[in-house]
């Protein structure tokens, strides 16, 4: 995550636990902020929409294309001034994101909002 710039070196005074967990076949990053940086901040309300509705929308369509979001919270940028807050420690060194992590409390909301903000632009294409 350093060499992919997802990550930077941090001299925060906020540091949330880590543990690594394995899975069938890879390892996962995840980070503990009940404790730290979830505490204390504000709840973005914004809506997610529903299952139901995205069900109802998408049944009017006969084309359709996918989009790889496995990383997509890595292409939201957090701002310089707010990184220190989701610093964590790691191999004795602190490092905090340069980028949301899906632990941070309104990293879905935020990440919804991104969707809808770009999504629209790209309903209808013609050919």
């Amino acid at each position: 995550m350093l060499r992919d710039g997802i990550i930077e070196p941090s001299t925060s005074p906020w540091r949330a636990q880590v543990v690594v967990v394995n899975n069938s076949n890879h390892k996962r990053l995840c980070i503990d902020y009940s404790q730290t940086i979830n505490k204390f901040i504000l709840l973005d309300a914004y809506p997610s929409p529903r299952m139901q509705t995205v069900a109802n929308i998408v049944a009017q369509y006969h084309w359709f294309s996918s989009l790889d979001l496995k990383s997509a919270y890595d292409q939201v940028p957090i701002l310089p001034e707010e990184r220190l807050f989701t610093a964590f420690e790691a191999d004795g060194q602190l490092y905090q994101f340069k980028r949301i992590h899906f632990g941070l409390k309104n990293a879905v909301p935020c990440f919804q909002r991104v969707v809808n903000e770009i999504m629209p632009k790209y309903k209808y294409v013609e050919v």
